[in-house]
């Protein structure tokens, strides 16, 4: 995995990424994802040079808008490579996920794989939405961008009732509502950015929603309250959990 410390060989995946054949850009994503994966660590070492890994990944100019595209331009089973690559970098990495969150439109098509009931992709798109909103690396302006972009707390919430269809997309979304519901106490910036966000008036859509109230954001969705008790009472262990 020190592939990254081989000058360029970074640069070459993210331009096949843009600019190869399907299945080329798959394997580039699927490529960068194995690069990053910190599952694979086997020392804390290992966990630090995987972190360093996403660090250079951001240094390449387009490589995260190269992921996201590859997920939206290309075939289901490309869209499912190209999304656990997204899911991957995301992980417990603050850069990573500004990137994403900086990146106009790139939430919404994460969020718009994800409805799309039956694609092979929605349960690794809703990793990414749950990854992106895990505690760690996500501050608490990044958490209220990510809640308050259009669909995504809908999306998931649909995702959660029909997870007799795709008990893993179901999962990956109970775990995505989940993690959007941590208080912002729990995120690494809480007090200055909450703080800041109350006094510049950063509201969820028009409605005029504090940003402490994210758990309410969830329990007004329509069907939420359905879908979190059949996860509990139906779902898989972790979707339980």
């Amino acid at each position: 995995k020190q592939v990254f410390g081989t000058e360029g060989a970074v640069r070459g995946l993210v331009r096949v990424a843009q600019d190869g054949k399907d299945k080329s850009r798959g394997n580039a994503c699927m490529a960068i994802g194995n690069l990053c994966d910190e599952d694979d660590a086997q020392s804390e070492i290992d966990r630090v040079v995987l972190r360093q890994h996403k660090t250079q990944l951001l240094e390449v100019e387009g490589a995260m808008w190269a992921l996201v595209q590859t997920a939206v331009e290309c075939g289901p089973d490309v869209a499912v490579q190209a999304c656990r690559s997204i899911a991957t970098v995301l992980w417990a990495h603050k850069g990573t996920k500004e990137a994403l969150c900086g990146l106009d439109g790139a939430l919404r098509d994460m969020i718009g794989i994800g409805g799309i009931q039956g694609h092979k992709a929605v349960a690794v798109a809703c990793s990414v939405i749950a990854n992106a909103a895990d505690v760690a690396g996500c501050t608490a302006r990044l958490i209220v961008k990510i809640a308050s972009c259009e669909g995504a707390i809908d999306t998931m919430v649909r995702v959660v009732l029909d997870q007799e269809r795709d008990r893993k997309a179901g999962c990956e979304a109970a775990r995505a509502l989940a993690n959007i519901s941590e208080p912002l106490s729990a995120r690494e910036d809480d007090e200055e950015a909450a703080a800041r966000m109350r006094k510049d008036g950063a509201n969820h859509r028009a409605g005029g929603v504090d940003p402490e109230e994210l758990r309410g954001w969830i329990m007004n969705a329509k069907g939420a309250t359905t879908a979190l008790v059949r996860a509990c009472v139906s779902g898989s262990d972790e979707a339980k959990e």
